[in-house]
């Protein structure tokens, strides 16, 4: 079993994978437990900025 860090890099690139085999934003959010929205994002991220700007972590930092 991979380590928690894993998972997020794991997802991405499932996402960006079933989108490049052709499936269906909605059918891709079904099958890795994300909403249409989170599917879009990340393949446009990819479109975007390539694979570094996929896996790129961008962070909000709160009020403080």
């Amino acid at each position: 079993m991979g380590t928690p860090a894993v998972a997020p890099v794991k997802n991405k690139l499932n996402v960006v994978y079933l989108k490049g085999k052709g499936y269906a934003h909605q059918e891709i959010a079904d099958g890795v437990w994300v909403d249409e929205d989170t599917v879009t994002e990340k393949v446009r991220k990819l479109q975007d900025g390539g694979l570094p700007g996929l896996l790129a972590e961008h962070y909000r930092q709160g009020k403080g």
